[in-house]
């Protein structure tokens, strides 16, 4: 006869376990990207207000929050606005 009130076998408690270690490991290295990611930003921010003397769309810490939060997306939009061949060169022929 089959015991109902047993408790879960301990191959689902071990697997369990590692999939909660993994996931907080994966969880814990994108924050980190995230946040070295969105300094280098910053960081790309400030050099092309120095440089240039003007961002497009948002300011620097504008757009490091965003690439903290949105990550490689952020940080393409970031690239297609200040460095690629895309955007539209300015009236004094910024490259």
């Amino acid at each position: 006869m089959l015991n109902v009130s047993m408790q879960p076998s301990t191959f689902f408690q071990a697997t369990t376990a590692i999939f909660a270690i993994g996931s907080a490991i994966i969880i814990t290295c994108t924050a980190i990207l995230h946040a070295i990611l969105a300094y280098k930003i910053f960081c790309a921010a400030e050099y092309i207000i120095h440089s240039r003397g003007r961002l497009y769309m948002m300011g620097p810490l504008l757009w490091g929050f965003t690439s903290l939060i949105f990550g490689l997306i952020a940080a393409a939009f970031f690239w297609v606005a200040h460095y690629s061949k895309f955007r539209s060169h300015g009236a004094e022929g910024e490259t």
